[in-house]
């Protein structure tokens, strides 16, 4: 799609919609580019609260299921020991 776009210069407002989402630019920026760097870097104000709030409920559900995991292979090895004494 970036290729057609490219050598025909032409696309609907829902890919460029889509691309300068990808980007974090606006539209016009994306249709105004002269091959000049306009890309931005992501600020904290840049995603809605939303958002933050979402991925920082995801990190901290993977915290859990880390702690849980290791709590899980500490008990394993544990057990593991007993077996082996036991041979």
């Amino acid at each position: 799609m970036v290729s057609h776009i490219e050598q025909t210069g032409k696309a609907n407002f829902y890919t460029l919609q889509s691309i300068s989402g990808v980007l974090n630019i606006s539209i016009e920026d994306l249709k105004d580019f002269n091959g000049e760097n306009i890309l931005k870097e992501p600020t904290q104000a840049a995603y809605s609260s939303n958002k933050v709030n979402l991925l920082q409920q995801k990190l901290d559900n993977c915290l859990k299921e880390i702690k849980m995991l290791k709590e899980i292979v500490h008990s394993q090895k544990k057990l593991i020991a007993v077996l082996e004494k036991k041979k």
